[in-house]
């Protein structure tokens, strides 16, 4: 695993890749002096300029630097779950079985997905549960503060269909499944989702529908009526 590594007193400038600019790691030197990091310098298609002072490195021109490899992993660190607490210093060529036995390791909480030290999880949760709750349709677990949101994309929640065709009681998975099918996607409001009721042509044709019904039982009346005024 990779680890952000701090360096107790500050990383030597002989101990640092002049490429990279950071620790030297399998450490390699060169005809002309220079040390870089074994995977910094790559001579595999053939010799290649120092990246300090241009002398060509020829492949065969690298040597690995044990004595750096030394000075390097015998350099002081901080355990990379400082932030989290832990105090622990040592060589760098320890800081790795630390890490992986480290009480402070950040570890997911499982209700707010923070990253908690391993130390203080139990603690954590006691409290995290008492700000998180669980949805009642899809029964994911959320925090109060979100719930809000959190029901108004929740697929399990029970919604009709914002188009108004008179679908209603289905979950908002189901919803969108019908969406576009729906008899009335292409006559309501685009805004029907914000809570607009017109629905376009289909509600202006059954105005119609209901004048033209109304008309013809009112006509005969008219009619009538006017026979009698004239006779």
């Amino acid at each position: 695993m990779f680890y952000e590594i701090a360096f107790k007193e500050g990383l030597p400038y002989d101990c640092t890749c002049p490429v990279c600019e950071q620790a030297l790691r399998a450490p390699v030197i060169t005809k002309c002096g220079h040390i870089f990091c074994k995977q910094c310098i790559n001579v595999e298609n053939g010799p290649i300029p120092c990246p300090v002072c241009q002398a060509e490195i020829a492949p065969d021109a690298l040597k690995p630097d044990k004595k750096k490899q030394i000075q390097v992993q015998s350099l002081l660190v901080k355990c990379p779950y400082v932030r989290y607490g832990c105090e622990w210093t040592g060589p760098l060529k320890e800081m790795q079985s630390h890490a992986d036995s480290c009480q402070f390791c950040g570890v997911p909480c499982t209700n707010c997905d923070k990253k908690i030290a391993q130390s203080q999880l139990a603690e954590h949760l006691v409290e995290c549960e008492k700000t998180c709750g669980k949805c009642t349709y899809c029964g994911v677990k959320v925090k109060t503060s979100n719930m809000e949101k959190h029901l108004k994309i929740c697929p399990k929640m029970i919604v009709s269909c914002p188009f108004q065709c008179g679908l209603i009681d289905r979950t908002r998975e189901e919803i969108e499944a019908h969406r576009a099918s729906c008899p009335n996607v292409d006559n309501v409001c685009p805004f029907a989702e914000l809570g607009c009721k017109f629905i376009g042509q289909a509600e202006l044709n059954a105005v119609i529908t209901r004048y033209d019904e109304l008309i013809r039982k009112v006509s005969p009346l008219s009619e009538k009526s006017a026979s009698e005024t004239v006779g």
